[in-house]
């Protein structure tokens, strides 16, 4: 669960800028929408509606995964609510370590549960931008590992839309967009409707929410509320699904109740020539259930924030000129479980600025942030800090073509369920990365490095904080990166791209030292054919390629690397002016395979993937 509260005068100024290239020139322009800020020092996938409806997809998790080349580790129940793209090579802690952002504002928790992207239903979302970079001075706690930021329907689309969804084992999905313009006011509304029988027993979910939306000018409010209930078969060993893969055995199965609300208020002005937005929002959420082996579920999550944009050219007539940025970050989260008697509760200050000059056709970046971060367990036991990030970056352009640099500092603290109530504190992690890259007409070609001190890891043989394990701070950490994309125009009604990653993360110092960090795979490989047959109708295949990785929670490697597997997905759509229809087939040839656990007891537990499956698309748009 999560929740952040920022409380009282809380004030926080995000400056959003994307820098774009117009001819030989490089330009600052305003977001028109709430948007990560592109960087020109940084590599950036944009993934459209177009995308989306095309592949016929049914949850952001199968879009993330399928439109790039990076994995997705599955969380430990099987049901991948939690998981989260690894843009950077975290493996498990990837939910923790990438930045989550739903219409620019965090979507991240003070507690160890990664965001839930399945919360969010596909029909809403309007374009996603993922940025595989580490962004600390923008985004400060957790972005070491990369961005994304999901954007939602704007109050601009001023026209309803239906849409419907079936497929294998149970799939279907319906949801409209209403609109209501009057000469003073527009009001949106948004309702969704998900089920999934799920391939395995004890599988199945139903998802529920509703979104409505009110637009004055320049400001909006906004209220969404989402029930999601499901049953989750867990992962299960091998006997057990050698036997019916569909199975899982009985003390791994959940199931849970889950509740969420966000309110939400924008506003968009001038302030001294630059443009300012400012967003308070509530967030909500309550869990109950239960673990079959270990008891039941019972968490709730409170938070309230404010967040501001604020973004100023240096020269607003000039078309070569750079900007600049400050923002503060107030926030204050509370938590409380069924684990534990009490609330806990996290505080956090954040100061932050960021400046960009041109230099001879050369754009330079400098920024840096202050975090502050309090922590009072439900017994009285506080942990404080403070923290820095900074960045230096330097882009050169020669017509269509680009090279940079950049340097970073991130920082990621521990949540509220990873700090013990007594003892020594998990210390925060700090990182320093170092990337280059170039960018051309056809492609990128980009290196990383990244460097971890007090990484925060979940140790399960480490019993010093309970029987189950420990959270633990490992000393260092190296990640070394590096991939290369190209796309071609085969025809002039076919294009096809492709995307190799390399990762190398090693653990070089503690008692796992020399040890891979599990549930990453090294190579990571996309290739993708889209054809337009007709301006109405197109297909795409997508193949990708992951070697093996070692289970997670196998942080001394004791288990071999496991799971090396190609997927392909095949699309097809047929557009019209009002009508769309999508076909997408998961799994097009039926690859077997599974992801790994290694539990605390020293059994390896296993997550079977669903076999060759099929989605169907039907999409209304009247005029």
């Amino acid at each position: 669960m999560r929740f952040l509260i920022a409380a009282g005068p809380v004030l926080s100024i995000l400056i959003s800028f994307e820098i774009q290239a117009q001819g030989a020139d490089i330009v600052v322009s305003t977001s028109t929408r709430d948007s990560s800020p592109i960087l020109a020092t940084q590599s950036a996938k944009i993934i459209t509606k177009a995308d989306i409806e095309r592949g016929s997809y049914v949850s952001l998790l199968d879009v993330l995964q399928k439109e790039t080349s990076f994995r997705a580790p599955t969380d430990s129940t099987g049901a991948q609510r939690s998981a989260s793209l690894d843009l950077r090579g975290f493996g498990e802690t990837a939910g923790f370590n990438t930045q989550i952002l739903i219409d620019g504002i965090s979507f991240k928790n003070p507690t160890l549960e990664a965001p839930n992207l399945a919360l969010i239903p596909l029909a809403t979302v309007e374009q996603i931008e993922i940025l595989r970079s580490s962004s600390g001075t923008l985004y400060g706690n957790g972005a070491g590992g990369g961005v994304i930021n999901i954007i939602t329907t704007p109050k601009s689309y001023d026209r309803n839309q239906y849409q419907f969804t079936t497929g294998s084992f149970g799939k279907s999905a319906i949801s409209s967009h209403h609109y209501l313009p009057s000469s003073s006011v527009s009001v949106t509304a948004d309702l969704a409707k998900n089920t999934d029988n799920g391939y395995r027993y004890f599988n199945d979910s139903n998802l529920t929410f509703g979104k409505i939306g009110l637009g004055f000018d320049q400001s909006e409010i906004t209220h969404s509320r989402v029930l999601d209930q499901r049953n989750s078969a867990g992962s299960t060993t091998e006997s057990i699904i050698s036997n019916d893969r569909k199975d899982s055995a009985i003390a791994d199965r959940s199931y849970i109740n889950y509740r969420e609300s966000i309110t939400q208020l924008k506003h968009r002005g001038g302030l001294n020539g630059a443009e300012a937005d400012i967003a308070v929002t509530h967030r909500q959420s309550d869990q109950t259930g239960a673990y079959v082996s270990y008891g039941p579920i019972q968490q709730h999550l409170d938070l309230v924030s404010i967040n501001s944009k604020m973004v100023a050219q240096l020269d607003p007539n000039a078309r070569t000129e750079g900007g600049w940025l400050f923002g503060a970050d107030l926030s204050s989260g509370r938590y409380s479980s069924g684990y534990f008697s009490g609330v806990r509760k996290q505080y956090t200050t954040d100061f932050y600025g960021q400046v960009k000059r041109p230099f001879k056709n050369s754009l330079i970046t400098t920024g840096g942030r202050i975090a502050y971060v309090k922590d009072t367990m439900h017994n009285g036991f506080i942990h404080e800090n403070t923290l820095t990030s900074y960045e230096i970056g330097v882009t050169k352009k020669w017509d269509d073509f680009q090279i940079y640099g950049r340097i970073d500092q991130n920082f990621r603290y521990a949540s509220l369920d990873e700090q013990s109530t007594s003892g020594d504190p998990v210390k925060p992690q700090i990182g320093r990365s170092f990337e280059i890259g170039t960018r051309f007409p056809n492609g990128l070609i980009d290196a990383f490095i990244v460097n971890n001190s007090d990484e925060i890891l979940f140790d399960p043989s480490d019993t010093s904080q309970s029987n189950f394990g420990s959270n633990i701070n490992v000393e260092s950490t190296t990640r070394i990166g590096g991939s290369i994309e190209f796309n071609f125009d085969l025809t002039d009604s076919q294009e096809l791209m492709t995307r190799v990653q390399h990762l190398d993360t090693k653990i070089t110092a503690g008692n796992f030292n020399g040890s891979r960090v599990p549930g990453v795979s090294p190579w990571q490989a996309t290739l993708s054919l889209k054809s337009n047959w007709s301006s109405a109708l197109n297909t795409e295949i997508i193949h990708q390629f992951f070697s093996g990785a070692h289970p997670i929670s196998d942080y001394d490697n004791s288990m071999s690397p496991q799971n090396t597997y190609n997927e392909t997905r095949f699309n097809v759509s047929y557009l019209m002016s009002e009508l769309m229809i999508s076909m997408g087939i998961n799994n097009l040839f039926d690859v077997d395979r599974d992801t790994y656990v290694y539990d605390n007891y020293g059994t390896i537990k296993r997550t079977p993937a669903e076999p060759r499956s099929f989605t169907l698309t039907f999409r209304y748009i009247p005029e």
